[in-house]
């Protein structure tokens, strides 16, 4: 928490109402964290309540006020809509939509290996899951004549790897092409539209792989670090401020410049 302390000086979320999903750990923790320094009033939207709920007393202790918990399954559209409800309940409307819940499966599939169900139970969480907020979002965004959406894709949607699976990459990718395709009907309404699209990043699901393993990864990445939640919080944050108006329809990827590199083997110079 200490490390945020510096983001208490920029308030330029003051009077803006965000709503993160799947904040309650990682990347999404890391986000209302940031969102809440500078100023929003923050809805977590998660099933890990506890979690959430013991992030909630952590900010309001660091002088963040404006936090609320909605227990949500962002694979069931009652929750959904519950969720959105709270927060136009709560603070009038909602400006900033962060869509960074998602699961992927619990071992390395092929196409031929993952069973249908299994394929639908991914799309169901992480591209439905996104869709149905986005739709709920919309209506309260265009009334406002204001809205700043950003969904979290990962470099699986524009690379692929031994380490994805079908239905994750698939479902990264359409998150992507959903994200685009808000921008014809909505930026008229003072709405943009943007993913990020993290690399490898110290999350708690990561962090399970071992230190050998995440020395490896470091070894393919050329800042020579894993990413840590913070970095991708930083651009979602820029991505959902009065800053970002003008940018909008596109997919930042923040991997450390992973993607811009083949790696053949040991390095022996330029």
């Amino acid at each position: 928490m200490a490390k945020l302390d510096r983001y208490k000086i920029s308030p330029r979320m003051v009077g803006r109402t965000a709503l993160v999903t799947g904040g309650a750990s990682g990347i999404g923790r890391a986000t209302v964290e940031r969102l809440a320094y500078e100023g929003a009033n923050v809805v977590i939207a998660d099933l890990q309540t506890a979690l959430a709920q013991e992030l909630r007393v952590e900010l309001k202790a660091q002088g963040c006020e404006h936090i609320s918990v909605a227990s949500c399954d962002v694979s069931d559209e009652e929750q959904i809509v519950a969720a959105v409800e709270l927060t136009k309940r709560t603070y009038g409307g909602l400006d900033i939509l962060v869509n960074v819940a998602g699961v992927s499966s619990p071992s390395r599939q092929t196409a031929t290996e993952m069973d249908l169900q299994e394929f639908r139970r991914v799309l169901s969480v992480n591209l439905e899951g996104s869709f149905l907020f986005i739709r709920q979002a919309l209506p309260l965004m265009v009334d406002k004549r204001f809205g700043r959406i950003v969904n979290v894709t990962s470099t699986a949607a524009v690379m692929t790897s031994d380490r994805t699976t079908p239905a994750y990459s698939s479902s990264k990718a359409a998150i992507a092409g959903l994200t685009r395709q808000l921008v014809y009907a909505y930026s008229r309404f003072g709405i943009t539209s943007n993913s990020v699209c993290p690399g490898h990043i110290k999350t708690p699901l990561s962090l399970r792989l071992g230190e050998e393993s995440l020395r490896a990864r470091e070894r393919t990445i050329p800042v020579g670090r894993i990413g840590d939640p913070e970095d991708v919080a930083a651009a979602i944050a820029f991505l959902s401020s009065d800053e970002a108006s003008f940018i909008t329809g596109q997919m930042l990827v923040i991997d450390g410049g992973q993607t811009t590199v083949i790696n053949y083997g040991e390095s022996h110079g330029e």
